[in-house]
C-alpha cells in the first residue's frame, strides 16, 4: 500500500512540475496567453476534476514569480494560467525524442485548428522547435487537411474509444467506416503506430524517430 501511495505521489509531483514548467514558458513571451486562449478549452465533466490541480499549479507558479514585477513584467489575470493548462489537455502535442520518450509538450494555435483523421493526408512533425505538417500525397485545392491525433496501433475499438474519450467526437473517416487502408499503412504507418511520410516495413522495428525529433500522439493504453 505504501509503495502504491508513493507512486501516486510521484506522479502527482511530476504532473505539477510539468504544469509549472509550462506556465513559466508561457509567461516568458509578450502577451503569452493571447493565442493559446483562442484554442479549444476543455469544458468536459473531466475538467471539474482537474480544476483543483490547475488552480494549485497556478497558485504555486504565482508564488514562484513574486519578483516578476520587479523585472518589468506583469502576470496575467488570476485564473488565466489555470485555463491555459485546461487548453493543454485538448491541444497539447507530445514531442518525442529518438528513443520514443516524451520530452516536451507543444501548444500550436494554428495546428490546433486542423482536424483528426485515422486516414490522414498529412504527417505532423517538429523541426528545430517548430511544428509543421508534411503532405503524405498530392492534396487537392480546397481539400481539408488532417492528421492523426492518436497512434494507429491497436484495435479499431480501442482507437475509436480513445478519440471519443479524449476529444469527444466520433471519428467517421475512411478507416473508421471500414475503408481499405492496407496500401496507406504499408507506406505511412510505422510499427509504433505513428504516421510518417515514409517507413521501412522490412526492418521489423520503429524507425520513424531515427535522426530527428518527431511529434507523435501517445499510444493507446
Amino acid at each position: 500500500m505504501q509503495q502504491t501511495n508513493d507512486k501516486k505521489t510521484n506522479k502527482n509531483s511530476q504532473s505539477m512540475n510539468e504544469s509549472i514548467a509550462l506556465l513559466i514558458s508561457l509567461s516568458s513571451a509578450s502577451q503569452p496567453l493571447k493565442n493559446v486562449m483562442s484554442m479549444m478549452m476543455d469544458n468536459s465533466t473531466k475538467k471539474v476534476l482537474r480544476l483543483r490541480d490547475t488552480a494549485k499549479a497556478e497558485s504555486k507558479f504565482r508564488a514562484l514569480s513574486h519578483n516578476i514585477e520587479k523585472e518589468g513584467k506583469v502576470l496575467e489575470s488570476r485564473g488565466a494560467y489555470a485555463d491555459a493548462l485546461s487548453v493543454k489537455n485538448l491541444n497539447g502535442i507530445g514531442i518525442y525524442n529518438a528513443y520514443g520518450t516524451e520530452v516536451a509538450v507543444a501548444l500550436c494555435p494554428t495546428l490546433a485548428m486542423v482536424n483528426h483523421s485515422c486516414y490522414p493526408n498529412t504527417q505532423q512533425i517538429t523541426d528545430n522547435g517548430t511544428c509543421r505538417l508534411r503532405a503524405l500525397r498530392d492534396i487537392d485545392i480546397g481539400e481539408e487537411l488532417s492528421y492523426s491525433y492518436v497512434s494507429l496501433e491497436g484495435s479499431d475499438v480501442d482507437r475509436k474509444t480513445a478519440i471519443t474519450d479524449n476529444w469527444r467526437f466520433v471519428c467517421k473517416c475512411h478507416r473508421c467506416v471500414g475503408g481499405e487502408c492496407s496500401e496507406f499503412d504499408a507506406r505511412h504507418t510505422c510499427y509504433c503506430g505513428a504516421v510518417c511520410y515514409e517507413v521501412d516495413q522490412t526492418s521489423g522495428e520503429c524507425v520513424c524517430n531515427h535522426g530527428r525529433v518527431v511529434v507523435k500522439k501517445p499510444k493507446l493504453s
